[in-house]
């Protein structure tokens, strides 16, 4: 893969990153407790990271790539408990920018950009890229639910019952379930 063709290493890379992606979150805890693997699942976060940039340079037009890349800096960040800098917050935004200017439209953009401003410690830019999640998709339940879950989280009660109030209104029969 690090040395295919562009078209080869574009796409297949891609799945491979979303596979990896799958096989981190769905057991992060354990994978961060494991402190003899867990050096080693950084150097191939870095690795597996860098490579995806590489690629991204490349090819500028696959979504998944962006989402997936965001995630695993997500991950990168958790495993390795370093702080979250500037630098860091500022990378993962252009990805999302870019993933933005190719579907507008997707709330999972905006979802990855309050997650990228609450760990930058930017809560008000966090509250906003929520809102635009609502208002590209208003009766998709997910963009109320982490919206409602965030604002708990805060301990918020006003924001709460904002949000609570539009989910209800845009979808009658919306549930939220922590």
């Amino acid at each position: 893969l690090l040395e295919g063709p562009a078209i080869g290493s574009q796409w297949d890379i891609s799945d491979l990153a979303f596979d990896s992606y799958k096989k981190y979150s769905s057991n992060l805890v354990a994978l961060k407790n494991d402190k003899v693997k867990l050096p080693y699942l950084i150097k191939d976060l870095e690795g597996l990271l860098a490579h995806l940039y590489k690629v991204s340079e490349i090819n500028k037009t696959n979504y998944q790539l962006y989402i997936t890349m965001v995630s695993l800096e997500n991950i990168l960040t958790y495993m390795s408990d370093r702080p979250y800098t500037d630098e860091n917050r500022d990378r993962v935004l252009g990805v999302l920018e870019k993933a933005k200017a190719l579907s507008p439209t997707n709330p999972s953009v905006y979802w990855n950009m309050a997650q990228t401003k609450v760990w930058g410690g930017d809560f008000k830019g966090a509250e906003e890229a929520y809102r635009n999640a609502i208002l590209v998709a208003p009766r998709l339940p997910s963009s109320y639910t982490l919206f409602l879950q965030y604002a708990n989280i805060l301990g918020d009660k006003k924001l709460f019952e904002e949000v609570m109030i539009e989910a209800k209104n845009n979808i009658p029969n919306y549930v939220f379930n922590k």
